[in-house]
């Protein structure tokens, strides 16, 4: 899973059951950093955006909905999130991107360019903010 580290995202292992799933890396994702990566100033605004859905699984596009909350969070926090889903997602094979929606409807996100999208999002949209 990815949490936002002070410039960029950073990649966190957590143990997972095998096979790991979309599913159960979205849930570790939705918990949020341990005290301690929290200390080494690690933070997610997604998991304050749960509960997160996925509405569709096949590959090369996941769906996924987020709860009203997702509405809530500032321009740069929903870039964040939207980027820890997007890197998180993607790391599974033959995923390749992620749409975000949000009661039933494509949701505009901003991206880690600068920019504005509606559809499917992929890594290249957040590469300012990839892991190093």
């Amino acid at each position: 899973v990815y949490f936002a580290g002070p410039q960029r995202l950073v990649a966190v292992s957590r143990p997972a059951l095998v096979p790991v799933s979309v599913r159960s890396a979205v849930d570790a994702l939705v918990q949020g950093p341990t005290s301690a990566e929290s200390a080494d100033g690690l933070e997610s605004p997604i998991s304050t955006v749960a509960p997160i859905q996925l509405s569709h699984l096949a590959t090369p596009t996941v769906v996924i909905t987020v709860g009203s909350t997702f509405t809530a969070l500032s321009g740069h926090e929903q870039t964040i999130a939207v980027a820890q889903l997007v890197y998180t997602i993607t790391a599974f094979p033959g995923v390749t991107g992620v749409t975000v929606r949000l009661n039933g409807k494509t949701v505009h996100v901003p991206t880690g360019n600068g920019t504005v999208s509606k559809g499917v999002l992929d890594r290249q949209e957040f590469a300012s903010l990839a892991p190093i």
